[in-house]
């Protein structure tokens, strides 16, 4: 009776804590687990030398396919790219959904070359299913930021404001596109 009790409740701890990690729409890491995780893969990353590559990306057009489609419609948009970054990521990158239609990858040990492959092979994924609604295909494609420790941001913010700002670019330049910090202009800093 008492291993019984104590498995139930060992059951119990791990689901609420299963729960207080991951987004329950997508069932990807939540936004908290995210920047715990970046936090620690960079405290890693100081201590093995290793690159980290943090790939941001937001579905283009997306605030338009929820008006158009209904929000039901784009929650299941959403869930089926959740599905789709489970299939087409490496076994130990840390998936998050990071809020709204924004989506995060930490992967560790990627430098530029294989995270700029990684974030190309996951945009063409998402261009390439075949997203239904009301009989019809709604192409949808993906816009992506992809940012490299240390070289553009040693810090947790300033890996994060790399990648936003690469993200930012490849929207400008047209979207459904990958553009690497590393390609931009270094950020414009205050008067002197």
């Amino acid at each position: 009776l008492q291993v019984e009790r104590v498995r139930s409740l060992t059951w119990r701890v791990s689901r609420t804590h299963h729960r207080a990690i991951t987004d329950p729409l997508t069932s990807l890491y939540n936004y908290g687990f995210f920047r715990e995780r970046l936090a620690m893969e960079l405290e890693r990353a100081q201590l093995t030398g290793d690159p980290v590559a943090l790939a941001m990306f937001d579905i283009d057009h997306f605030k338009h396919y929820n008006d158009t489609n209904g929000h039901q419609e784009g929650n299941r948009v959403l869930q089926k790219v959740a599905e789709l970054l489970r299939k087409t990521g490496r076994r130990g990158d840390v998936v998050a959904r990071y809020g709204g239609e924004e989506f995060v990858v930490i992967l560790p040990g990627s430098d530029e070359e294989r995270s700029m492959g990684a974030a190309e092979r996951l945009r063409n994924a998402l261009q390439k299913h075949r997203f239904v609604f009301e009989g019809a295909r709604i192409p949808l494609t993906a816009s992506f930021g992809v940012a490299i420790w240390p070289a553009d941001g040693k810090e947790p913010e300033a890996l994060l404001s790399s990648s936003d700002r690469a993200l930012y670019a490849a929207k400008q330049t047209g979207r459904n596109r990958v553009v690497a910090a590393s390609s931009l202009p270094p950020p414009a800093t205050g008067a002197s």
